[in-house]
């Protein structure tokens, strides 16, 4: 799949779960979270590079696996009944 149409799905899973007025909030996060995790990876390679062994994979690895069981675990939302008062 490619990025783009993976960015979609994303934004529409998002949407679908955590409701449209949230969406844009828990989209901010994840952009913010994603910078930081860009920065932090930076600093993990250039501990490789100066250190000469991989100090930060294991704990990024770690994370990613954490944040993509996370979402997994997700349910879909209930839905309350429109008829009932």
């Amino acid at each position: 799949m490619s990025r783009r149409g993976r960015s979609t799905l994303r934004v529409a899973i998002i949407a679908d779960y955590l409701g449209t007025n949230s969406s844009a909030t828990i989209l901010g996060l994840f952009g913010s979270f994603a910078g930081l995790m860009g920065f932090v990876g930076g600093l993990a390679g250039l501990a490789y590079y100066t250190q000469g062994y991989l100090v930060g994979f294991p704990i990024l690895s770690g994370l990613t696996l954490l944040g993509a069981f996370s979402f997994l675990k997700a349910r879909a939302p209930q839905v309350p009944d429109p008829v009932a008062p």
